[in-house]
């Protein structure tokens, strides 16, 4: 049985379904109202942001900060994986996410902490620029 809210609705194994099946990219609230639209479900943009809401408690998804003006963006990080602990890369393009868990940011943390007596804190960081499938189209055109 779902944690989320504490008890499990069609509409929100649906939603939590998309976001799973979203996981390689930033999902908006209008993606997955759009989704549920599509599946002839009707439900409120409010319900929605609950939702997540109750999914980031639960830190099964991340959510990134939005510019002014823009849209907070989401992304399904799974059962108690910690993103906290290592930056993201997202690209401008298509929104895709990429996971920067690898030796070489224990290297930054370690020069920032010993050169420039910084710690570094990575959740809800990210790193923006373009996917190598985003830069392959921009080549082509």
């Amino acid at each position: 049985m779902s944690r989320v809210a504490g008890y499990r609705t069609k509409n929100r194994d649906m939603m939590l379904a998309y976001m799973k099946e979203n996981r390689d990219r930033t999902v908006y609230v209008n993606d997955i109202h759009q989704y549920m639209k599509e599946q002839g479900v009707n439900v409120n943009i409010t319900t929605i942001y609950r939702f997540l809401d109750k999914l980031l408690e639960e830190r099964r998804i991340l959510k990134y900060t939005a510019d002014k003006g823009e849209c907070a963006g989401f992304q399904y990080v799974g059962e108690g994986n910690c993103c906290e602990e290592h930056l993201h890369v997202k690209c401008t393009a298509c929104g895709k996410v990429i996971h920067l868990d690898c030796q070489f940011m224990d290297e930054i943390r370690h020069h920032l902490q010993e050169h420039h007596r910084f710690i570094l804190q990575c959740s809800g960081s990210s790193l923006f620029g373009l996917c190598e499938e985003c830069q392959k189209k921009l080549q082509k055109d």
